[in-house]
């Protein structure tokens, strides 16, 4: 049984690029879950997260005819998506209840394998839903930096440099982030313990 090679997202891209309607919707097919569970974490509102989620693949068939970084394509397509949330947050105005002060003391254990498997699995009881919640809580207590760049490298697996690329800022910046927002994380779900 041979399997059917797939186009890569180069591939489709050209034939998008080319009027090709088709390949933008195996596009669209193959990212969709990928950027709506992203917008989803970082909103903490799924019916939004679905309604930014088509933005995103609105903003990228009418801005197709730009993208022009071989070989880049999701992460273009994540920029697109965190400016999405960033002007959604604008619109919204909403007032974070701010934690980055940085943590004197803190644990070099990282809590991104325990979000990524609390947020990838469909578990369906009711202590996984709550601890769900609780993280998706502790993530809107981050500011928009932090929660950019521990959702992009923690959770959706990319490099420092991948995010540096989406956000429009430096590895060492990302990095720097990614390691204050597990601080905070951590800290608030200490506290969090110590008080069930």
């Amino acid at each position: 049984m041979d399997k059917e090679i797939q186009p890569t997202d180069e591939q489709l891209v050209a034939k998008a690029k080319a009027g090709d309607k088709e390949a933008f919707v195996v596009l669209f097919k193959r990212h969709k879950n990928r950027i709506y569970s992203y917008l989803s974490r970082y909103l903490a509102d799924d019916e939004k997260a679905q309604d930014l989620t088509l933005e995103t693949f609105m903003n990228v068939y009418n801005h197709l005819k730009d993208y022009e970084e071989e070989g880049r394509f999701l992460p273009w397509v994540y920029r697109i998506a965190t400016n999405c949330a960033k002007k959604e947050f604008r619109k919204r105005k909403l007032a974070d209840v701010s934690l980055d002060q940085p943590s004197a003391e803190g644990s070099d254990e990282s809590i991104g394998d325990m979000i990524a498997d609390e947020m990838q699995r469909p578990d369906h009881t009711a202590m996984r839903g709550e601890i769900r919640e609780i993280i998706e809580k502790a993530l809107l207590k981050l500011s928009e930096k932090y929660r950019h760049a521990l959702l992009l490298c923690d959770v959706e697996g990319f490099t420092h440099e991948e995010a540096a690329g989406i956000l429009n800022t430096n590895a060492k910046t990302v990095g720097t982030h990614v390691l204050r927002a597990r601080k905070i994380l951590y800290k608030f779900l200490l506290k969090l313990k110590d008080e069930f």
